[in-house]
């Protein structure tokens, strides 16, 4: 009855490796060195492939910006499929070689920038209000750790694994003690926030937290001069300040549901001028949010779709912007992990489509009354405010633009993805929808609160005057 520990051979002292120091503080040379290097990276992309398009100087920092997170997503994805370990501060050495080489390019005049734009183009004084915004996130992110749940246990917690290894090491997207943290997502925003810790001697998450605002820096840019061109300079203003501070706290947070719908919304602002000089915009932000969420693809799929099939624009070659997010998610499932269904037959799920469906818009209402872990409920409410003013605007005029209609099409087809994703994964119904349902409706909810200023704004002849 007596248990006994028998050891075999003899006793091995392992004597651990010195430690590198653990570096916590933050560096603003460090920073602004990661921020000039993804501006670099971004700025060689656009000269060598987009120094020809319509788009205008205002747009260019948002746009290198952009181009400089998809290098990055690019290189780790690669790194990752090959299982390749990149040496540390690969990327940022890379981006501020191709700063420097851009700019010698552009100052020898062998690439040109692009047209500097109408006066209108260009930020007014407003503006300086988002750079205060910004100024005061970044003061923030500093102060106060990342503490929500998916900023802490996905995306940070990823970016990690990132740093550590030069690349998602396959045995920590297949540990199935840790599947928690979404190892299946796609890596834009882990690989990004590991790229500002490039230069610490261990990943620095306060470092790494400050690629929250140098991406709000980027894609706010963007939105803010897109929505003032489409919807006019004070509408367009309010609009994108109304939508930051909706999803401020959870992006704040860690939550990357806001950069998603700022994708979004690029990309469908910059499809909704039939003028095309801003199509090779939409297509990036398309890029962007396929490789920022799981539903990202989805969504964006669904704006490009549209757009293409009301406008008979010819030609597949755009789509091919997809291609990457379509390749991690082979990859990932040729891993064998099923990050769709969880084990659950497809017979099983169409079984209970309908009535995890009914559930799920039985409980739908409560996201109006509570502000919920998120706190996105005012965005919610926003877009309800949008649908019935637009709801009037149609019932007294009677005439909606093409526009307009496809705008319709779009949120109906993201309203039906929110709900029927719900219906087919087999969570628990009343936790998804606790959890999850706001963050989907999010996007709909923003295009609906564009939709009265569209409407007006494409009003023609005698309705004109409602504008």
């Amino acid at each position: 009855g007596q248990n006994g520990i028998f050891l075999r051979g003899p006793i091995v002292r392992n004597i651990a490796e010195p430690q590198p120091e653990l570096d916590w503080d933050w560096s603003l040379p460090k920073f602004a060195t990661c921020l000039l290097a993804a501006l670099g990276l971004g700025a060689a992309l656009w000269a060598s492939f987009l120094s020809r398009s319509q788009l205008s100087r205002p747009l260019l920092p948002g746009v290198a910006m952009l181009l400089g997170a998809l290098f990055i997503t690019a290189l780790t994805n690669v790194l990752t499929y090959a299982q390749l370990p990149a040496p540390q501060g690969l990327a940022a050495t890379l981006g501020l070689l191709a700063l420097g080489a851009t700019t010698a390019a552009v100052l020898r005049k062998k690439v040109r920038l692009p047209p500097r734009g109408t006066a209108s183009a260009w930020p007014g004084w407003e503006s300086w209000a988002f750079a205060v915004i910004l100024l005061i996130v970044f003061a923030r992110i500093v102060e106060f750790p990342i503490t929500q749940w998916d900023g802490r246990s996905i995306w940070f917690f990823n970016a990690r694994r990132i740093f550590t290894h030069g690349m998602f090491l396959k045995s920590d997207i297949m540990h199935a003690d840790s599947l928690w943290s979404h190892p299946d997502y796609p890596l834009l925003f882990p690989a990004w926030a590991a790229f500002f810790s490039s230069f610490n001697a261990t990943f620095n998450e306060r470092m790494a937290s400050l690629a929250i605002p140098a991406l709000l820096a980027g894609t706010l840019s963007l939105l803010w001069q897109l929505a003032r061109r489409r919807v006019g300079r004070w509408p367009g203003a309010a609009l994108a300040l109304g939508l930051y501070f909706a999803v401020d706290h959870a992006t704040a947070g860690g939550y990357v549901d806001g950069f998603l719908m700022f994708f979004l919304l690029i990309e469908f602002l910059a499809f909704s001028f039939t003028k095309g000089d801003l199509e090779p915009l939409a297509w990036l932000a398309a890029m962007a949010a396929s490789l920022t969420k799981a539903e990202g693809i989805i969504l964006a799929g669904i704006i490009a779709l549209t757009f293409t099939a009301f406008r008979s624009r010819r030609g597949l070659r755009p789509f091919l912007v997809f291609v990457p997010a379509i390749l991690h998610k082979a990859w990932i499932g040729s891993l064998g992990i099923d990050s769709l269904l969880k084990g659950k037959s497809l017979t099983d799920a169409a079984f209970d489509f309908f009535p995890r469906l009914g559930t799920a818009l039985a409980l739908a209402p409560s996201l109006w009354m509570d502000q919920g872990y998120t706190q996105l409920h005012a965005l919610l409410w926003a877009g309800l405010g949008g649908l019935l003013v637009t709801a009037a605007l149609i019932a007294i005029l009677q005439k909606a633009h093409r526009l307009v209609k496809i705008t319709l099409v779009i949120i109906a087809l993201q309203i039906s993805f929110a709900f029927g994703s719900i219906s087919l994964l087999p969570e628990d119904v009343s936790w998804f929808v606790g959890t999850a349902l706001d963050r989907l409706l999010l996007h709909p909810a923003a295009l609906l609160t564009f939709l009265p200023f569209l409407f007006l704004l494409t009003q023609k002849g005698p309705d004109a005057k409602a504008h």
